[in-house]
């Protein structure tokens, strides 16, 4: 679990803030301390450890998680939670997507996976908008990145949710985020260009 808080630490990672970009910690009474993310320009990295590479192609597949609390679908629309990609030239993404907001309702957004493969990058994201705003949820994605013909299944507070796949992956191998380090709350480096609006803990 990478707890993001104040005296961040991780038995997985070493986690060090970018250009002066660290965010402000503000106090939760559900989380105690976790990180804010402003929807432009911050972020964390995760340094690549062997913890951290091959997510999704070890094994049977792997999961990855996290708190947040969504405050728009983020920057570009595309507000990212968790990204450890090479511009999707290999690598995966989990991002926010599509804010809706039906009248007397707080509104909510969509949760988007992009997968990297040898042709074409596979995408699937939530068939409804599933993560309310201004509400802590807890998200995740379960995947198997060894076939094209692969879904992944993604979780809200505990819950299989449908998904829609927008572009089917081909090209057979997926491109692989050895080496990659993660980033949490915006798009991987040097883009750094789908910030996250709202705040984002225990990511696993």
């Amino acid at each position: 679990i990478l707890t993001l808080s104040v005296g961040i630490s991780s038995t997985m990672a070493t986690v060090s803030a970018n250009s002066g970009r660290w965010s402000k910690l503000t106090n939760t009474e559900d989380f105690g301390a976790s990180l804010w993310f402003n929807g432009s320009g911050h972020y964390v990295e995760i340094s690549n450890t062997p913890d951290l590479s091959g997510i999704f192609g070890n094994g049977d597949g792997g999961t990855a998680a996290a708190w947040v609390y969504v405050k728009s679908d983020g920057e570009r629309d595309i507000g990212t939670i968790l990204d450890k990609s090479d511009s999707l030239r290999s690598g995966w993404i989990l991002h926010c997507s599509d804010e809706q907001a039906p009248a007397g309702d707080v509104g909510a957004v969509k949760l988007t996976f992009r997968q990297a493969f040898n042709n074409t990058n596979g995408i699937w994201e939530t068939t409804n908008t599933v993560v309310p705003l201004s509400t802590w949820t807890h998200v995740a994605v379960t995947y198997h990145n060894a076939s094209s013909a692969n879904d992944p299944k993604i979780y809200v507070d505990g819950i299989s949710v449908p998904v829609t796949e927008s572009v089917a992956p081909s090209g057979g191998d997926a491109g692989t985020d050895n080496l990659i380090p993660l980033f949490v709350g915006n798009s991987s480096a040097p883009q750094l260009s789908a910030a996250f609006d709202g705040e984002i803990n225990e990511v696993r």
